[in-house]
């Protein structure tokens, strides 16, 4: 079977949620072309491998080791050596699989919230970074690892002294390693052959002019989430969830170049491979934007029941975007030439939760002795997904699940709950966490809700 995956030279281009092959079959009698994606399923411990020219789940694969949560994060795919790889955030490893098996033929810890990755085939290295930490965690989450796919052994980490290191990119030739951290604004360049030694500091550059000098300050203005080399590697993309823009630096003196505005908290993005246009992906506006990067024209994809998209690719030509909803569970396949939407592809349970859950009461029960008043809201949210019941009946079967509390209100609403919760007078808003994979959104979009209402603080149970 021919694979080919689309690339830079020899170097990869890795997207989080997503890692993308073409595949031909080698079926002569029914010769049909398959164009596989692979997705991380969080939540699931999964991971969902689909045809996206046909728009279907061809299988999935069980990244389940540990019974407790291991988080399938982010995938890479080896073409020329038939591997691709995957790192997972609870359980702190990186795995290795064979490309046309899909079987897991090695492993290696390197501990503290693996998250993203860059690939050098040709040397055969793989970089990993950091996931975006907890409150509280700080030189554990400053480190990014270099690893010998070969044997899957650790040969050198650099600690570039500023926490969550997250976003990352691989020049072409290899020779250099970008990463961004995540909590203080400011992005660093790393020569590759000097991992391992304690004594080098990475160069490092300021996100803006706004932020501190000092790169061990979390300032959280920006918030770095993904970057992107063009083709010539002269220009480095930077997607800032916090500021809603993606930035272009000058790779060789740091110099701010140019800002795109993107929709509310981008997420991931993919850069075409003629450097012509940049599709992005906004986590809290539930739509892509897309730019023409010569004209600075700019377009929007959207679906009705998109919610939290997540992570974005390019097919090997261009011409089918794949975006994924971790909101909805669904992944969207787009025409990028017509900026029309193919398939809608169902890889999950959304998080609409029908009627009231055990977790849910616990979150209640609890919440209950920490305020004078608790108000239950119900979202109305009819084109997230299908659900058994109606607001209405959502609230009477929450009702009669809390009837015994006096001080708890039910109510039902549209719109921003910040809005909803000033409409109650109401300075706080409980929300529950069920692992660290829910840390990720909740964060950011506690984050949100602070710079839309300063007076409603989030308060994670």
């Amino acid at each position: 079977m021919a694979i080919q995956f689309f690339k830079r030279n020899l170097i990869k281009r890795s997207v989080f949620l997503l890692g993308m092959i073409i595949a031909l079959s080698c079926d002569d009698r029914n010769p049909q072309e398959v164009q596989k994606a692979y997705i991380t399923l969080q939540g699931q411990d999964r991971i969902a491998v689909l045809d996206i020219n046909a728009g279907e789940v061809i299988h999935y694969v069980d990244v389940d080791f540990t019974n407790i949560g291991d988080m399938p994060h982010y995938i890479v795919i080896d073409e020329t050596h038939n591997y691709w790889y995957c790192t997972l955030i609870a359980n702190g490893a990186v795995l290795k699989f064979d490309l046309q098996t899909d079987a897991m033929v090695d492993s290696v810890f390197v501990g503290n919230m693996p998250a993203l990755m860059a690939l050098d085939e040709e040397r055969e290295y793989l970089y990993v970074s950091r996931f975006m930490p907890m409150m509280g965690m700080s030189t554990a989450s400053q480190l990014v690892h270099k690893i010998d796919t070969q044997n899957m052994t650790i040969v050198g980490t650099i600690n570039v002294g500023a926490d969550s290191p997250h976003g990352i990119a691989l020049s072409s030739d290899g020779n250099t390693l970008w990463v961004a951290s995540n909590q203080a604004s400011h992005f660093f360049k790393i020569d590759t052959d000097r991992f391992g030694d304690s004594s080098y500091q990475p160069q490092n550059f300021p996100i803006g002019s706004d932020v501190p000098s000092s790169f061990e300050i979390n300032d959280g203005f920006y918030n770095a989430l993904e970057l992107e080399l063009n083709n010539d590697d002269t220009k480095l993309y930077v997607s800032c969830s916090n500021s809603m823009e993606v930035r272009v630096f000058d790779t060789v003196t740091g110099d701010s170049l140019n800002t795109f505005s993107t929709g509310i908290m981008p997420w991931h993005f993919q850069l075409s491979k003629d450097d012509t246009q940049l599709f992005v992906t906004n986590r809290m506006a539930n739509n892509i934007t897309v730019i023409d990067i010569a004209t600075e024209d700019v377009s929007t994809l959207s679906h009705s029941s998109m919610d939290m998209l997540h992570g974005c690719a390019l097919s090997g030509n261009d011409d089918l975007l794949v975006v994924t909803s971790s909101g909805s569970g669904n992944a969207y396949v787009y025409d990028t030439e017509k900026e029309t939407l193919l398939y809608t592809i169902k890889l999950g349970n959304d998080k609409t939760a029908d009627p009231i859950t055990n977790g849910h009461l616990d979150i209640i029960k609890r919440a209950i002795h920490l305020f004078d008043q608790l108000i239950v809201s119900v979202a109305k949210n009819s084109e997230k997904g299908q659900v058994l019941f109606s607001s209405n009946e959502r609230i009477k079967l929450i009702q009669s699940s809390v009837s015994q509390f006096s001080t708890i209100i039910v109510d039902s609403f549209e719109g921003l709950m910040v809005d909803h919760a000033v409409k109650h007078s109401a300075h706080a808003a409980i929300r529950g966490l069920r692992a660290l994979s829910d840390f990720e959104f909740e964060f950011k979009m506690a984050l949100m809700n602070r710079s839309l209402n300063d007076d409603v603080s989030t308060v994670f149970l």
